[in-house]
C-alpha cells in the first residue's frame, strides 16, 4: 500500500495470507470470493505489495 493509506492485518487478512501461501506452497489456482467491499481487492494488493510492483511497471508503458 502507499504511505499515505496504513493496512490492518485483521486476523481475516491473516487467513487470507494463509490461502495465498498455501495455493503458492501446492501449485494451486485459488479463488476468492465474498460480497463486495469485505477487503478482497485490498489484501490482495497488500500481500502482492501491489504498489511498488505497479511503480516500476509504469515507466514501461510509456
Amino acid at each position: 500500500m502507499n504511505k499515505k493509506i496504513s493496512f490492518i492485518e485483521t486476523k481475516e487478512y491473516k487467513r487470507f495470507a494463509e490461502f495465498c501461501d498455501a495455493c503458492i506452497k501446492y501449485q494451486y489456482i485459488g479463488i476468492c470470493y465474498g460480497l463486495p467491499g469485505v477487503g478482497k481487492t485490498l489484501s490482495s494488493r497488500y500481500y502482492s505489495d501491489w504498489d511498488y510492483i505497479d511503480q516500476h511497471l509504469k515507466p514501461l508503458h510509456k
